[in-house]
């Protein structure tokens, strides 16, 4: 929810502007040195290759004029690499129940320790987050970086139901309850994270700011619109 209502085209609009814009600025300058690294790393993490134009023509002239030819082999040996590594960190990590485990410090109580993963665990769970986990390490062996967001989730269920009106007849009654309450995470591209460039993307919190490049759907923005997430529509 904001704080304040900053009215568009105001004095303090236009200042929160100019050093949202200097800082996003600063940091796009940094990251970009990073893309073209990351991109040589997307072509090599492919289990399949192009045919290349001499192997097009060896296959051609093998099938047509039915003389042997050989043909040029890749293996893809960075991804069955990359893929080994990230399927022994997942059976580790998240083939364990529950995920999170903790250890009690300064006299708590085995029972206490025993509440506190049962709570998380019930978040991994109902929030879905091993998806965005798994992603997560295959994000860290790609490019060196993982990047995870959080926001806190409270989801309303509707359901209908059919109930006796005043003059006895049935009629469809529409109902709201509260659904999930609990954190949720989602996967952010390294092409969209823009931490302070002036710590290390480790301790990214001891920044000063850090920005993410998100699209979102128009029906979302009015939806934030009218939770009071956003203003200046």
């Amino acid at each position: 929810m904001p704080t304040l209502n900053v009215p568009f085209e105001s004095e303090l609009h236009a200042k929160v502007l100019a050093r949202v814009s200097q800082r996003m600025k600063l940091s796009r300058a940094k990251q970009s040195i990073m893309w073209d690294k990351w991109r040589k790393a997307e072509n090599k993490m492919v289990a399949w290759l192009h045919e290349s134009t001499f192997d097009a023509k060896r296959r051609l002239k093998r099938d047509n004029a039915g003389e042997p030819e050989y043909t040029t082999i890749q293996i893809p040996y960075t991804y069955a690499l990359v893929m080994t590594a990230h399927t022994y960190w997942t059976s580790v990590f998240f083939g364990r129940n529950p995920v999170h485990q903790f250890a009690g410090r300064n006299g708590t109580g085995e029972m206490q320790v025993q509440a506190m993963e049962s709570l998380i665990q019930y978040q991994v769970d109902a929030g879905r987050f091993l998806a965005p986990y798994y992603l997560w390490f295959y994000d860290a062996a790609k490019y060196g970086q993982g990047v995870v967001g959080e926001w806190w989730c409270d989801t309303q269920i509707q359901y209908g139901s059919l109930e006796a009106g005043e003059d006895g007849k049935p009629q469809q009654v529409s109902r709201r309850v509260a659904g999930y309450q609990g954190n949720c995470i989602y996967n952010v591209s390294p092409y969209n994270f823009f931490p302070d460039p002036r710590v290390t993307v480790g301790n990214f919190q001891r920044g000063e700011f850090v920005g993410v490049e998100a699209p979102m759907a128009w029906h979302e923005i009015l939806k934030g619109f009218h939770r009071g997430d956003y203003m200046n529509m």
